[in-house]
């Protein structure tokens, strides 16, 4: 029942995302010059709600997949999912720092979704680089810090025990 569920729901948020896919790329694709302050607005708005869609899926497609592993669909989902994220944090990168803060939790979902090595080694890389932004203590040793995080957010999202 709970399988039967999420996959309903899961459903659900991929035509959401879709929604938000087609909204996001009729601003962006619109041709008109990014000069005026109003059309960058909506343009960041647009994206940043996009972005917080796919992690939304992709935090559901981890849970999913830890449910029902047998399901090749949330692979494909997935590698999808991380590829948009990873096009995304490229374009967001107009809008850093702040504009484009979303893009670690962006980053950190579609690491953990992802099960392509090479997919996740371009994630984390993206991911220590927008995490340069906010000094903290991820400075120190950027690349071993922003792993460790990783990881542990992927045996979380995975329902994995500690």
């Amino acid at each position: 029942m709970v399988i039967s569920e999420t996959r309903h729901q899961y459903c659900i948020l991929k035509g959401i995302l879709q929604e938000m896919e087609d909204r996001y790329n009729t601003v962006r694709d619109d041709g008109i010059p990014r000069s005026t302050t109003m059309l960058t607005k909506v343009h960041a708005h647009y994206q940043r709600i996009y972005g917080l869609a796919l992690a939304i899926c992709l935090i559901f497609n981890c849970i999913y997949r830890a449910l029902d592993p047998a399901c090749m669909e949330l692979d494909i989902d997935a590698k999808h999912f991380s590829e948009k994220v990873l096009c995304l944090a490229e374009e967001a990168a107009a809008y850093r720092p702040l504009g484009a803060g979303y893009i670690l939790l962006c980053l950190l979902t579609a690491w953990c979704g992802s099960r392509d090595e090479e997919t996740k080694k371009l994630i984390e890389e993206a991911y220590v680089d927008y995490r340069m932004d906010f000094p903290g203590d991820l400075q120190a040793d950027a690349t071993s810090s922003a792993r460790t995080w990783l990881e542990y957010s992927s045996r979380r999202l995975s329902l994995l025990e500690e």
